[in-house]
């Protein structure tokens, strides 16, 4: 038995951790379920709810891109009233010009490798879980929050 977290829990307490330390962020995970039905759903409950929302923070690009295409149905607009993040920085990210976090799943696949080679060879193949890098790739989906923006030009 390992004591591995997978990457999504991870994902999700990283962004537990960041937004705790900023005073002034409110988060507000959400757990959606795969499906458009389900998303659109979720997309209108977080809307009709928080109309001051300034920022939707993706478990993946899979997930983040059709949003690009609801909220224009609400007449919002990207990254000037709402910014979008997904991970992954899939093909789909980049043609639709999402800020994503990206994944080398090349390098990610020797490190797994090496890993295993090790664990045949008897070697430790301590820790059992790697956290890959994930820089940001930063695209057309993200801005300031319009009332930071606007105090940042007064």
């Amino acid at each position: 038995e390992t004591n591995m977290r997978y990457s999504a829990e991870a994902r999700l307490q990283g962004v537990i951790d960041a937004a705790a330390a900023h005073p002034g962020i409110e988060l507000t995970p959400l757990s959606i379920q795969r499906g458009l039905g389900e998303s659109n759903a979720a997309l209108n409950a977080v809307l009709n709810a928080s109309p001051s929302i300034t920022a939707f923070c993706f478990e993946d690009d899979e997930m983040a891109a059709p949003v690009l295409y609801r909220l224009r149905q609400y007449g919002r607009r990207v990254p000037q009233d709402i910014s979008i993040i997904g991970f992954d920085d899939s093909t789909l990210s980049a043609a639709v010009g999402l800020t994503t976090l990206h994944q080398d799943p090349f390098a990610m696949g020797v490190a797994a490798g090496h890993m295993v080679l090790d664990a045949i060879a008897g070697k430790s193949i301590e820790p059992a879980f790697v956290r890959p890098d994930t820089p940001l790739i930063l695209r057309e989906t993200t801005a300031p929050p319009a009332a930071t923006a606007a105090s940042a030009q007064a």
